[in-house]
């Protein structure tokens, strides 16, 4: 999945001490959406129950920082602070919890979270060691304060789990900025091997398809995105496909490979070769123009958060963007329903995750 439009521009992260206990609560999970909203510089955030037609029912105060990125599987919706370690974990059931990833909010944040076999595994900041930026790979069970971890030299952009081998992709970030994959065995803590690409600058974003990994890559300052398929066991690319569109994300439904820009949903071949590529229609309005800030996948329904640059201050609630609903493969979209929160959280709302309804089906 994506998450969140990017404002990490700092390597070394802020860290605060957090609540001295986990706090949990439950949320209704009646058919409709629930916001989490928190800010980077407060811990002042919150859970609001939407109504269907996307009005705030039910809300409750968190003590949250910074939560910018997610995963989920079939039981867990997990999110993760940036600079702050916190962690909010949302069940099936509508319960919360909140928790520390190492047991500990003395900690950084995170870089990339993925959720497998009921453990959280998320790439944890670093700094600069032996000329090197490292990062912390850390494996933790939801719920358990047991942990394992493991040092990776790289910034995580995205992060893959598949039958028990992390694959981080991103880049070196020093002493040169290059695009780089680290593969670790999650069971041992061990690097299985690392390869970088000075011909790229990052990658961005990875899915698993049919045992490969396909990633978006970028070159240098250009925004432009480079379609990779890469062989997970040698870590070579082995098909490369430059586009004239910075793509946010890569999905699939069915075994179709999807990659999401702004302006389209465009069907990706194994060779790369783009086919079928759908119109997308995020604004309707001139005062609706914003961003894509999520992008997630239940079932056929593609599932987008979309904010807008400006949010629109109303009483008693404030409207900052929809939920977009677009059924895949037909690009038709299904619903759109407004993200609103009440007004008098207005100071604190920074980072809005959606944890769709289709989560608790």
């Amino acid at each position: 999945m994506i998450h969140k439009s990017s404002i990490i521009a700092v390597l070394i992260c802020l860290v605060l001490s957090g609540c001295s206990a986990d706090t949990t609560g439950r949320v209704p999970t009646s058919d409709a959406d629930i916001f989490v909203y928190s800010h980077m510089f407060t811990t002042r955030g919150g859970i609001v129950s939407s109504t269907t037609d996307g009005l705030p029912s039910v809300q409750a105060s968190l003590s949250v920082q910074d939560l910018f990125y997610a995963a989920h599987d079939a039981d867990y919706y997990v999110m993760a602070g940036a600079r702050k370690n916190n962690v909010l974990t949302i069940s099936k059931d509508g319960t919360w919890t909140q928790s520390f990833l190492l047991d500990n909010p003395r900690y950084t944040g995170v870089l990339a979270v993925e959720l497998t076999d009921d453990a959280m595994i998320a790439l944890m900041n670093g700094g600069v060691k032996n000329n090197v930026y490292t990062s912390l790979l850390v494996n933790q069970k939801i719920g358990d304060s047991a942990f394992s971890r493991c040092e990776v030299d790289i910034w995580a952009e995205a992060l893959i789990v598949k039958d028990g081998v992390a694959y981080i992709l991103g880049t070196t970030i020093h002493p040169r900025r290059y695009a780089a994959i680290i593969t670790v065995d999650i069971e041992q803590n061990i690097v299985i091997q690392q390869q970088v690409f000075p011909y790229y600058s990052q990658f961005t974003r990875a899915v698993w398809r049919d045992g490969s990994v396909y990633a978006i890559a970028q070159k240098g300052t250009s925004h432009a995105s480079i379609l990779s398929r890469i062989d997970p066991d040698t870590l070579t690319i082995t098909h490369t496909q430059a586009t004239p569109d910075e793509y946010l994300d890569l999905v699939q439904v069915d075994g179709r490979l999807y990659a999401i820009s702004e302006r389209s949903i465009d069907a990706v071949d194994e060779t790369l070769d783009i086919h079928d590529s759908t119109p997308l229609t995020l604004g309707i309005h001139p005062h609706e123009d914003g961003y894509i800030d999520a992008i997630d996948v239940f079932g056929h329904t593609l599932v987008i958060t979309y904010r807008f640059d400006a949010r629109q201050k109303g009483s008693p609630n404030t409207l900052y963007g929809y939920v977009i609903r677009v059924d895949l493969p037909s690009g038709v979209e299904r619903s759109r329903t407004p993200i609103l929160l009440p007004a008098s959280t207005d100071n604190v709302v920074q980072h809005i995750h959606v944890v769709p309804r289709e989560f608790f089906e």
